[in-house]
């Protein structure tokens, strides 16, 4: 049978597609069930025992040993009392937005992930920018790009008043 137009492009393009991305989407979600396995125990912790506790912290710091160190288990032990403590219910958001409203920053693991990423964010503005933007420039835009944190903290209203004073300055000069 000889397909043609609409017919030829859904058998041999769109059905072909959909079945690609079907099996990517099932490949993907088998793997990512995995990792939500592995870190399941977290959400239970007010729940747990203490020994439960440590047992989980000690699989997890075996499957991922150069991102956690030795003192995880302390640290889902202490993470435990916290949340049991006078019935302080969180949910997983909260306890992250408790977390980065108090700026208990030090108890997220620290990994190199920021700047592996600014590194690659500066080639690719490099590459993009090269011809139009100073070598000065670039390393700017690097520096705000890996203190993140520090920029979105500026009032950049006070910033553009400061300017603005500078320039009425140098122009009455």
């Amino acid at each position: 049978m000889l397909l043609q137009g609409r017919d030829y492009f859904r058998v041999n393009t769109f059905l072909p597609i959909c079945d690609k991305l079907l099996g990517e989407l099932r490949r993907r979600k088998t793997s990512y069930d995995a990792v939500t396995a592995n870190f399941a125990f977290l959400c239970k912790l007010d729940t747990m025992s203490e020994a439960e506790v440590r047992v989980n912290a000690i699989k997890l710091q075996k499957l991922y040993p150069i991102d956690l160190g030795d003192d995880l288990q302390e640290e889902c032990v202490l993470l435990k009392q916290f949340l049991t403590a006078n019935d302080n219910k969180m949910s997983l958001r909260q306890l992250y937005l408790f977390m980065k409203q108090n700026d208990l920053k030090e108890a997220f693991p620290y990994t190199e992930i920021a700047l592996q990423r600014s590194c690659s964010v500066l080639k690719r503005i490099k590459n993009y920018l090269r011809s139009r933007i100073s070598e000065e420039r670039l390393n700017s835009l690097a520096i705000l790009n890996i203190e993140a944190d520090l920029t979105k903290s500026i009032n950049y209203d006070s910033v553009i008043d400061e300017f603005v004073n500078q320039f009425v300055h140098r122009k009455k000069k």
